[in-house]
């Protein structure tokens, strides 16, 4: 028995319905002539029928195109678990270095990686160097905190399930412990646009699934350009996003940025969108923040936060976003969780759609705890001065035991974050020298929270 597909079948109609248009066209020309018409008009309706002809089989080729497009986005080269609502994006990968030795058992092992399109390089932690062969050379990289040395090797195919890419020629190894504890998991690396600029991703935060594609679907939401070329360095993905009608900045999508608010704006740039009255007056707040980087951990004590009167990207607008002074202006997974997000780096296009946390409140740190998880217990690394942590006693090196009545060590550390940033009374069991104590967090946030953050897709402000 034979049997056909459905490009297949859609291939047969398209050949048939091209036969029956030229068929219809030869009968309607002997009509006209038959009736006297003369040969002039005989010729401009065939004129006419030719050029209606070629745009009928233009578009049936363009809807066959976007038909095969959509057929190769619904089936992924690879789909994998992730956390949802924000949290750090971390996929397991396994690697093939190729060298003498490689066992089937090396090929199996599963590494835990960190997708970050801020991140530059492809990174492994230094505990797995002798995995990736011999290095190439020494790496020094300039960071606030000093200058960190690492090492160069030639890059491995990494591997997703059965899918596997190897479009990079090197990777680097630094130590990767300083991230693993801010970030409340351990990772094993860091996936950077260097191996992902080539490739065609999907992430859904409400389903919790990240996906590798063939091809992007166009109709999957809202297009929005990417630049992948700038003057932070070659390859960097950065979109256009408004703060009002007038101008646009220029953001960097930045996964790496693990954050519950929506971004930051460069220093030059948060001091003109505040001259402008576009960005309220620092947030009253005291704050601690991070951003992973695969050479450090940016942390940002007492941070200028401001609220966005308007934000707007890809014809979606929002209001009351908060966005920190950083060093340079991105949007992180605070901001992308509240879509479903198609990435498609290959042809520099960002597709939107709306996420069940499209309209949720903005959200940011109200105790001005510093957080990291060191062998399962939350740990205190800092507190800022002033802030109600600090009033209630709060010290570096406490350990947060509980919170709420829940155990901190069954809860993900972003998820403990997630608890500071909502204002109301908090319970907290701390240990400190052996001893423990109870206290109660009174957290305050001000009055624009209680209000929505987002308007919706192409309406207009009528907050004013």
């Amino acid at each position: 028995m034979t049997t056909r597909d459905g490009a297949t079948d859609r291939l047969l109609q398209y050949r048939t319905g091209s036969i029956n248009c030229k068929r219809e066209r030869i009968h309607l020309l002997a009509f006209i002539a038959a009736r006297g018409g003369g040969a002039f008009a005989v010729a401009k309706l065939q004129l006419l029928l030719g050029a209606l002809f070629v745009f009928w089989s233009a578009a049936g080729r363009c809807a066959e195109a976007q038909e095969q497009a959509a057929e190769r986005s619904s089936r992924p080269l690879a789909e994998l678990a992730i956390a949802k609502d924000g949290a750090p994006l971390i996929v397991p990968v396994t690697i093939e270095t190729k060298l003498p030795g490689e066992t089937a058992a090396d090929r199996k092992r599963i590494y835990k990686m960190l997708i970050d399109t801020g991140s530059g390089w492809t990174v492994f932690d230094t505990s797995h160097r002798g995995a990736l062969g011999k290095p190439i050379s020494d790496v020094a990289v300039e960071t606030p905190s000093g200058v960190l040395v690492g090492e160069r090797f030639n890059a491995p195919q990494i591997n997703f399930g059965t899918f596997g890419i190897h479009i990079f020629e090197e990777v680097v190894c630094f130590d990767l412990s300083a991230a693993s504890d801010a970030l409340g998991e351990q990772i094993d690396g860091v996936l950077g646009i260097d191996m992902l600029m080539g490739c065609i991703i999907s992430v859904n935060f409400d389903e919790g699934k990240l996906r590798f594609l063939e091809a992007a679907d166009p109709s999957f939401g809202k297009q929005v350009p990417v630049v992948m070329d700038d003057a932070r360095g070659p390859g960097f993905p950065k979109v256009r996003a408004a703060f009002d009608e007038k101008s646009t900045v220029l953001f960097s999508i930045d996964t790496g940025r693990v954050s519950t608010f929506a971004g930051g704006l460069d220093s030059v740039e948060y001091a003109q969108r505040l001259e402008n009255k576009e960005l309220s007056s620092a947030l009253a707040v005291a704050h601690s923040e991070y951003q992973f980087r695969p050479f450090m951990i940016e942390t940002t004590m007492d941070m200028k936060l401001g609220r966005a009167k308007s934000f707007s990207l890809g014809g979606y607008k929002h209001q009351n976003l908060v966005f920190g002074q950083y060093p340079n202006s991105s949007v992180g997974l605070g901001y992308l969780s509240r879509y479903c997000v198609l990435f498609d780096f290959r042809n520099g296009v960002m597709y939107l759609r709306p996420g069940k946390g499209f309209n949720r409140p903005e959200l940011y740190d109200l105790s001005g705890l510093r957080l990291s998880k060191q062998n399962g217990d939350v740990v205190v690394g800092a507190v800022v001065n002033r802030s109600e942590a600090a009033k209630m006693g709060i010290k570096s090196g406490d350990i947060l035991v509980e919170i709420d009545g829940d155990k901190s060590k069954d809860l993900t550390l972003f998820a403990v974050r997630q608890r500071f940033c909502r204002a109301g009374r908090h319970m907290l069991e701390i240990g400190r020298d052996g001893k423990r104590k109870q206290l109660e967090l009174v957290l305050v946030a001000e009055q624009v929270e209680r209000g929505k953050s987002a308007i919706g897709p192409d309406k207009p402000d009528r907050s004013k």
